[in-house]
């Protein structure tokens, strides 16, 4: 049973993302980068000087997509989850189904501010909008390249398009995604500053009450997230999936199905499952519109 289940929590949390393969920790040679959401020419870069050293190029404007996020760890070790998960994630970017975007905000010489924003697939295509209400804000000590690690901060994952999310939590703080917390993110821009590379949350977790209510479609094989239909308010399952749908399950009893949560981290004194994971994103000409209604 939980093979099958697995399999079809593509749209879970989507912590993180498409992987190169079955291990959370690969890595293989970035993808080419994208120049707008669907073609893959490069954006150009103004080299205008933001100081730092290297990477001075590096400044305000600059958006990039994510093209891998893997999950690397839960609860500080392997778990059967994220060998299984990872191919699905790395699906699920590619369909743009799954869509996470980092605009620069501020470039100093020794820091830069970085806004994160989940995306939604359009409906009956592959075109993307955002979400403006899943932004987070990412501060990272800047040298030169490099941004290291940040201060804890906030991430949300939302997948599938505006009317048909993969995860439902209508309860959530952050409506219909998956609330990463405690995330600590370092990467490595490359000099002409048209990738973001190396990337490592090394540190988050996902709070068990959130997991608890939050629940994720049983999508499979090529089924986009109209698949998932539109989440009922009127619903009631008694399991952690009202105010979602018949075809919902619960993302935490999914995730202890491929073994035992230990929640060693914490949220507020309250247990959390930890997780480490792995990014990187190619340059975008900029972003795409903001989704209607948001």
């Amino acid at each position: 049973m939980g093979g099958k289940l697995l399999a079809r929590a593509v749209g879970l949390v989507g912590l993180a993302l498409a992987a190169g393969g079955l291990t959370g920790c690969e890595m293989s040679d970035p993808p080419a980068t994208r120049n707008n959401l669907n073609d893959g020419a490069s954006a150009a870069v103004d080299t205008a000087d933001t100081g730092g050293g290297e990477c001075g190029c590096l400044k305000p404007g600059l958006w990039f997509r994510f093209e891998k996020l893997t999950l690397d760890s839960i609860d500080l070790g392997k778990h059967n989850v994220q060998l299984a998960l990872n191919p699905l994630w790395k699906k699920d970017i590619e369909t743009f189904e799954l869509n996470f975007y980092a605009h620069v905000k501020a470039v100093t010489a020794t820091e830069v501010t970085i806004e994160i924003v989940n995306g939604a697939r359009v409906a009956g295509s592959t075109d993307v909008c955002l979400l403006p209400y899943t932004k987070v804000e990412v501060v990272n000590p800047r040298k030169g390249c490099a941004l290291d690690k940040s201060a804890p901060t906030a991430m949300n994952v939302y997948a599938g398009t505006p009317a048909n999310p993969k995860n439902c939590a209508p309860k959530n703080e952050v409506k219909h995604s998956i609330p990463v917390r405690g995330a600590v993110l370092e990467a490595v821009v490359n000099a002409d500053c048209t990738r973001m590379d190396q990337g490592i949350v090394s540190a988050g977790h996902l709070p068990k009450a959130a997991l608890d209510i939050t629940c994720t479609c049983l999508a499979t094989g090529n089924q986009t997230s109209e698949t998932c239909g539109v989440p009922e308010a009127g619903y009631v399952d008694g399991k952690g999936c009202d105010g979602c749908n018949s075809k919902f399950q619960n993302l935490n009893t999914l995730l202890n199905n491929f073994g035992t949560l230990e929640y060693k981290c914490k949220e507020g004194g309250l247990p959390a499952a930890c997780l480490t994971a792995s990014f990187w994103g190619g340059i975008v000409a900029g972003p795409p519109p903001v989704c209607p209604g948001f």
